[in-house]
């Protein structure tokens, strides 16, 4: 090779070098800009100014029976707000006060009343609108509860059931004459804010919990069958007036009224008592045959039970 050859070999393998060399200086530089489309991308700026405060999650206390704000069971809205909100609501006042001897459920005298919103009924919309027995002569009062509380109806001058009262219905079944509440049902959240609601509206209030699913007591049945004797008239009902109201129900016309547990049990469902529910059917034929009535338990439908799962 010449002489010149190799120089200008030398050279531009220099000059290679020499790129190479800045090329590497250059990414590495931290004021350089980068050609990595990689490193372009933007990225969210995670750190926080001086006077910012990092949130902490806040620690609930343990509820009251005077807390407002506690979200109840099932409901999908604090109960404490439906609460205040239904006591603020004016209520307009019956121009009379139905007595108990007033209020007769005689089958001729019967008018239809129908089903009415309850915002403390969360499933209220598997309730079937039904004709309720509510007597034509009874008191503006009386027939005014019917229109807010559903699956209302009067058994006996003794007793009214119905689903879940608003806090209004319960000053206006004070007005009917109503002297005690009894709630069936096993919340303690909803049934201690219930139970001030009701000694606010004047009303006594008995709380017998009981379960879908499990066997009631005759310790049970025996307090509310006196609760009705000695502080009627008496309003019972649980979440819909169907299942454990029925049940209670039942047990009433047997033990006072002589009804046998076949009859009892036809206005169980008649009311809305779902058939596949065993233990309390099975406690309402039990008591018959306790009372000396034996019959035969009527079999199981599952037919009820499929209703539910398509709500």
């Amino acid at each position: 090779m010449s002489k010149p050859s190799i120089v200008s070999c030398a050279k531009a393998l220099s000059l290679s070098s020499f790129l190479a060399v800045t090329a590497v200086s250059a990414a590495n530089s931290p004021t350089a800009p980068s050609t990595n489309l990689q490193a372009q991308k933007p990225v969210l700026d995670m750190s926080l100014p001086a006077s910012s405060s990092v949130p902490t999650q806040r620690r609930v206390p343990a509820p009251s029976l005077d807390d407002q704000s506690v979200a109840g069971p099932d409901y999908g809205k604090p109960l404490g707000e439906t609460i205040e909100r239904e006591a603020a609501a004016p209520v307009s006042e019956p121009s009379s006060v139905a007595s108990a001897a007033s209020v007769q459920a005689d089958g001729a005298t019967l008018a239809p009343f129908h089903r009415a919103n309850n915002s403390f009924a969360p499933l209220r919309g598997m309730q079937l609108p039904r004709p309720l027995n509510i007597p034509r002569d009874a008191s503006p009062a009386l027939k005014e509860a019917a229109s807010m509380i559903s699956n209302m109806s009067v058994v006996s001058p003794h007793l009214i059931r119905g689903a879940q009262p608003t806090v209004p219905a319960l000053s206006v079944l004070k007005s009917a004459g109503v002297k005690t509440i009894i709630n069936l049902r096993n919340e303690p959240i909803l049934v201690a804010q219930e139970a001030g609601a009701a000694k606010r509206a004047g009303l006594n209030y008995i709380n017998i919990p009981m379960a879908l699913f499990e066997t009631p007591t005759k310790q049970q049945f025996q307090k509310f069958l006196s609760a009705v004797d000695n502080n009627g008239p008496v309003f019972v009902h649980c979440q819909m007036g169907e299942d454990r109201t029925g049940t209670m129900v039942a047990v009433y016309r047997m033990a006072r009224e002589g009804w046998d547990a076949n009859r009892a049990y036809q206005e169980m469902t008649s009311m809305g008592f779902k058939t596949f529910l065993g233990s309390l059917k099975g406690a309402v034929f039990e008591y018959s045959a306790m009372l000396g009535r034996p019959a035969r338990l009527p079999a199981p439908d599952f037919g009820g039970f499929a209703s539910i799962l398509r709500h």
